[in-house]
């Protein structure tokens, strides 16, 4: 993508736009094949409120991915992967929270895992890293 992008010379933005707008047109026409735009349009038409709020989801994954390209672009594709899984991270944590369910001692090594992997996705990427260390560190935590 980044070579695409020097040769035509193109702004994030269109490049963005670009490929999103083909992905859009591949769905249009898979909608439309498969039947499912006419339920679609069927459900809007009946419930217009429905509108605004895809208006709304439409404009916060443009925003987040632009702020993700930022991150990438600012500090590059570790940070940006590493705040990624570190942000689902949360997301489900605050789930629990939010949403009561029952615990089980089942979720505790489950979340050891998940930050493990993430600890070691990072470790790994770093080029100055000893894999011994890396085994040491996540053994330890």
């Amino acid at each position: 993508l980044k070579r695409e992008k020097q040769q035509v010379r193109s702004s994030k933005e269109q490049m963005m736009f670009a490929s999103n707008l083909m992905a859009a047109v591949w769905c249009l026409i898979l909608c439309v094949v498969t039947g499912e735009m006419k339920g679609a349009v069927t459900l809007i038409s009946k419930h217009t409120e429905i509108l605004p709020y895809l208006i709304l989801q439409g404009g916060s994954m443009y925003a987040g991915v632009s702020f993700y390209l930022a991150v990438i672009q600012a500090f590059g594709g570790v940070v940006a992967v590493s705040t990624t899984s570190c942000r689902k991270v949360l997301t489900i944590s605050i789930s629990f929270v939010a949403f009561s369910k029952p615990f089980s001692w089942k979720y505790l090594p489950a979340g050891y895992v998940t930050m493990a992997g993430i600890i070691a996705s990072v470790l790994v990427k770093e080029k100055n890293i000893n894999t011994n260390v890396m085994w040491a560190l996540l053994l330890t935590s």
